[in-house]
């Protein structure tokens, strides 16, 4: 999974000099201002092109609602259509070498003529996005009432809370949660894209028939040297 540690050394906010909590309006304006005075067709600089590109990178995470909010809950830029696709792939491989695995280590399984470590790789991910979808939906509710306690006290007029050590230690939970949460999404998203995958593979019936933990573990050392059919032996 993308566990979002990689950071950027460049604040976004910054490149754009705008506020964090800057409106959508606010962060076009700010991009448009920028990319104008540091297009290489306008400015000649030998600096325009990489403050151009840094301007162009910033607005197209802060420009998106859904991967600014990573941005500010993770500090890293949402991962790339690449990064994604390329964790989905080390899944796909990953939950099918378990079921390989289960099989191996419970010989009862390979009696069973049909046993399919793809359509065991699919029940095994759907429970794991279930898990996700649940503790995603428990850091949501621990988030809204830690904010809620700040929200209170704010109200009651006791702005030194956000400063005492409470309200700052309730801070500190407060992104750490949100980091969690983001994550999350992200690991739904790959689990979403790696059932996709997985729906290219194929372990036809005709060529499951009962096999020795031995030749199921050879099955998965050959694995993915034989494109998505997972070639049985000869019964």
């Amino acid at each position: 999974m993308l566990s979002g540690a990689n950071t950027s050394s460049d604040d976004l906010y910054r490149v754009l000099g705008v506020d964090r909590k800057a409106t959508q309006k606010q962060i076009r304006k700010a991009f448009r201002k920028l990319s104008m005075a540091w297009h290489p067709d306008r400015n000649k600089s030998d600096s325009a092109h990489e403050k151009f590109a840094a301007v162009s990178r910033a607005y197209e995470v802060l420009s998106d609602i859904e991967h600014r909010e990573y941005y500010d809950n993770v500090g890293s830029p949402y991962p790339a259509h690449a990064e994604l696709e390329d964790a989905a792939q080390r899944l796909v491989v990953q939950v099918i070498g378990d079921m390989m695995d289960r099989a191996v280590n419970d010989p009862a399984l390979l009696e069973v003529q049909y046993y399919d470590p793809v359509q065991q790789s699919k029940q095994a991910l759907r429970e794991s996005k279930q898990n996700i979808h649940t503790a995603r939906n428990n850091l949501q509710s621990q988030i809204s009432r830690y904010e809620n306690m700040m929200k209170r006290a704010r109200r009651r007029g006791n702005d030194e809370f956000a400063q005492s050590p409470v309200g700052q230690a309730t801070s500190v939970k407060i992104a750490k949660l949100k980091h969690q949460y983001s994550v999350m999404v992200v690991d739904l998203k790959v689990h979403d894209r790696t059932l996709e995958l997985l729906d290219e593979y194929s372990c036809p019936a005709d060529q499951r028939p009962a096999i020795t933990p031995t030749q199921m573990r050879n099955i998965k050392i050959n694995f993915g040297t034989g494109g998505t059919n997972l070639s049985w032996p000869n019964g």
